[in-house]
């Protein structure tokens, strides 16, 4: 039996008699330590018959070591890429080939958000003799001076996007993520509490901060240029979004009255979905035709979304997907069928082979696969 690692005795593979192949789960834990982030990574490996042959993964970095892993999806021993020792990284942004990053830590005593680039730096061959393994990588830090409010990375991974405080109010700039580079002032608000996200390479998206029943606006800007914001929607209470990838296309969250709902933004027009989730627990296919989310199943009164980030109540969730194209909406997972703790999903994305789906489970902060193309 190939080994796995689950945690809390979920996901144990089993092995068909006739044939000797292992079976995963489709719903698995792939880490049982809590991570700082996860994303999908091409992994090339030496096969037992001496060939090179490329197998699909997911790169984490473990919260309490800040050691960065690689993890095949096909069940095999994970990976161990750096044995830096870089703790505590609470917010992570990956560039395109997951070989820098850029992370935000709090300092715990002075309450202090330091930013960081760093840089994996490959192991070599390990030829030495010594007890020191060579074939371990490491973490090159080098530390970004300024502060931010908030960060958010461009669809390619090339760049960030970052809120900055003034005496005025806020200013946004991009800079390539590996550190290098100009910084480009793109944005300036008299507000500070803005979230942001920038899911289509030319367009930065920015919403005021929500809170439940109160109305927020949401606008977009060039990630180039910047330029004047043009508003997408506006005083829906208790505002969410996550827009798709493609133009004039998202998902927008309202929340009034302890309860909180779903709707399609198309070319200028609101649309209920057919089930009711916050948008930052949904994720779009890069062409935007298709949508999963983290729905939760009978969530209990509160005001949201404010409850839920300030970890006042917590979901159960199923996973839905839509089809935006056809309108068709489909119950993928329902978790408890899967003997699974809890899962209340964030941070979740799409494989580029559209046969997996990447979260964080918010009650515990481990990784977790579920496979699409088996249903």
């Amino acid at each position: 039996m190939i080994s796995f690692v689950t945690g809390n005795n979920v996901g144990t593979n089993t092995t068909t008699e006739n044939t000797g192949e292992t079976t995963l789960p489709l719903l698995r834990q792939i880490h049982p330590l809590p991570v700082s982030g996860a994303t999908f990574i091409t992994i090339s490996r030496i096969s037992a018959e001496g060939k090179t042959e490329s197998v699909l993964g997911v790169r984490v970095m473990e919260r309490s070591s800040g050691n960065i892993l690689d993890i095949p999806l096909d069940g095999s021993n994970t990976l161990r890429i750096t044995n830096t020792t870089f703790p505590g990284v609470e917010q992570l942004y990956w560039d395109g080939d997951v070989s820098h990053m850029f992370a935000r830590h709090l300092d715990v005593e002075s309450g202090i958000v330091t930013n960081t680039f760093l840089k994996v730096i490959p192991g070599k061959e390990d030829v030495t003799g010594t007890e020191e393994d060579e074939s371990q990588g490491s973490l090159s830090a080098t530390l970004f001076p300024q502060q931010i409010l908030s960060a958010t990375s461009s669809p390619d991974g090339k760049k960030l996007f970052t809120l900055t405080s003034t005496s005025s109010g806020s200013e946004g700039s991009t800079l390539p993520i590996d550190g290098t580079g100009v910084v480009k002032k793109i944005f300036s608000s008299p507000l500070r509490e803005w979230l942001i996200e920038w899911t289509r390479n030319d367009t930065i998206y920015l919403s005021t901060k929500p809170s439940s029943g109160i109305p927020g606006y949401a606008y977009m800007i060039s990630s180039t240029n910047g330029g004047r914001p043009e508003k997408i929607v506006g005083n829906i209470p208790g505002l969410t979004i996550h827009m798709s990838p493609v133009a004039h296309l998202g998902l927008i969250g309202s929340a009034e009255k302890k309860s909180f709902f779903l709707s399609l933004f198309s070319k200028g027009i609101l649309t209920d979905m057919g089930f009711d989730t916050l948008p930052e627990k949904c994720a779009w296919t890069e062409n935007g035709a298709r949508v999963y989310c983290g729905v939760p199943i009978f969530p209990e009164p509160a005001p949201y979304p404010d409850a839920w980030y300030k970890g006042l109540v917590s979901f159960t969730d199923a996973i839905w997907y839509a089809n935006i194209e056809t309108g068709e909406y489909t119950l993928l997972a329902d978790t408890g069928a899967y003997d699974t703790p809890p899962l209340d999903i964030i941070h979740i994305s799409v494989s580029p082979n559209g046969q997996f789906l990447l979260f964080t489970n918010k009650n515990d902060g481990t990784p977790w696969i579920f496979e699409i193309t088996k249903q």
